[in-house]
């Protein structure tokens, strides 16, 4: 349960920011992690994860647009 909570408040930090004040969807996604019990630790890097905090998330977001139009990940070079 708690990895399609963690995806929601990963989305909509990403789609509108970290602060809950300024971003409904953000904020009702705290609201229903909170209420199934979700640590406040795992709701915030939830939340650094979609703004981009998270190291790991750069990664993923810069491999995404390197491959961008062609659908797969690139081949990597051998020397033969």
């Amino acid at each position: 349960m708690f990895s399609k909570l963690s995806r929601e408040l990963t989305v909509a930090a990403r789609e509108g920011g970290g602060d809950p004040d300024m971003n409904a969807r953000l904020r009702s996604a705290i609201t229903a992690a909170k209420a199934q019990n979700m640590p406040n630790d795992t709701i915030e890097r939830a939340i650094k994860k979609g703004t981009g905090e998270l190291v790991a998330n750069r990664w993923r977001s810069a491999l995404r647009r390197l491959c961008a139009g062609r659908g797969r990940l690139p081949r990597r070079s051998r020397d033969r």
